[in-house]
């Protein structure tokens, strides 16, 4: 296990830094900890991801600008219709 330092921010100002061990092996971690411990983060970690992207997808989506550039990534149509509007208005 080796010791990395961290900073520590609160809004966007470091208060200072701390020590963190860090396993470089799953057997290392279980050894450091538990079995249920690793097992207990490494599912609440995929939870979060999950969760997280679903998160994303839905609350991106909201404003009409993330509409259109979700649009233009998923059909060149479309990217090629924006790019005409924006060549009109001069963008």
């Amino acid at each position: 296990m080796k010791q990395i330092k961290v900073d520590v921010k609160s809004q966007s100002k470091v208060l200072g830094s701390v020590s963190v061990p860090v396993c470089e092996t799953l057997e290392e971690a279980v050894k450091a900890s538990s079995k249920e411990a690793v097992l207990a983060f490494y599912n609440k970690a995929v939870s979060n991801t999950i969760t997280n992207t679903f998160r994303s997808e839905h609350t991106r989506n909201v404003s009409p600008i993330a509409k259109l550039t979700k649009a233009a990534k998923s059909d060149p149509k479309i990217a090629a219709e924006i790019e005409k509007i924006l060549a009109k208005i001069g963008g």
